[in-house]
């Protein structure tokens, strides 16, 4: 982030929400750069000290590493209005909130906790969080209930997937399993009224959703695991709110990946 100073100043500042002071760490350049490989939500507190040491107003900045959120959010735009108060939220390329903005009135009449209560809410990257103590807590859901209104339109009916145990996860696949485990996959969806349908196979071909063939799901699925060879399971579904006359979304979960059983003749 760039910071903006007066000339003869020196700019300090704390990174554990405390307010800086004369020993605090030195902003040596005009900007300063935050890191994190884990999502972190961290309050940072700025201030200038002039050649006297006085100290300037203390500038408080939320950075926000985020969590992915409970819902798959489709890229775009998206606005609702909910008792006058209308917001307005960005979804980037990679599915994370990345602007969410209130009409300007509203803008003014929240001034006092509106920027902390936006940063949880990308923090979570959900409106569905604790209010903050310290201010009046009626306006605090009056701007979530917008801000989540909002949020509701990009959620996308693509099928969301865990499994349980997570053995050896990378980007490519899950396990590896031993032969006789049974992992247990989840799926889920966060739009309203839609069902979900689900196919198991060894290819990793994609399967077209077909309600004659596919499984509709009532609950987690145990996957099972049939060639003592070792290989992969594939977990394919799709969501529908018309019964499979018509398929909103679809999507496959990372393989699911074994071990071969190994048989070891006995010396005689």
């Amino acid at each position: 982030m760039n910071i903006d100073k007066a000339e003869n100043t020196t700019v300090r500042y704390t990174e554990d929400g405390t307010d800086p002071d004369a020993s605090s760490t030195k902003a040596e350049t005009n900007s300063v750069s935050f890191y994190s490989n884990t999502p972190e939500f961290k309050e940072v507190r700025f201030a200038a000290f002039d050649e006297e040491g006085n100290r300037s107003k203390v500038v408080t900045v939320w950075c926000c590493f985020m969590k992915k959120g409970p819902a798959v959010l489709e890229r775009g735009s998206y606005s609702a209005e909910v008792d006058g108060i209308t917001a307005s939220v960005d979804v980037n390329y990679s599915g994370y909130i990345s602007s969410i903005q209130l009409d300007e009135a509203s803008q003014e009449k929240y001034s006092e906790f509106l920027t902390e209560l936006l940063a949880h809410v990308y923090y979570e990257q959900s409106a569905d969080i604790e209010t903050l103590s310290q201010y009046e807590e009626e306006g605090q859901k009056e701007v979530l209930s917008a801000v989540g209104a909002a949020i509701k339109k990009a959620i996308s009916a693509t099928p969301v997937f865990t499994v349980d145990p997570v053995k050896g996860t990378s980007s490519t696949r899950y396990g590896t399993y031993e032969f006789e485990e049974k992992p247990v996959a989840t799926i889920s969806c966060l739009v309203e009224g839609t069902e979900i349908y689900y196919y198991i196979t060894d290819t990793s071909s994609t399967v077209k959703p077909d309600k004659d063939t596919w499984t509709k799901y009532e609950g987690p699925v145990s996957v099972l695991f049939d060639n003592e060879k070792g290989g992969s399971k594939y977990l394919w579904a799709a969501t529908t709110t018309d019964d499979g006359e018509n398929w909103l979304k679809s999507a496959g979960m990372q393989p699911l990946m074994q071990t071969a059983i190994i048989s070891q003749q006995e010396k005689m």
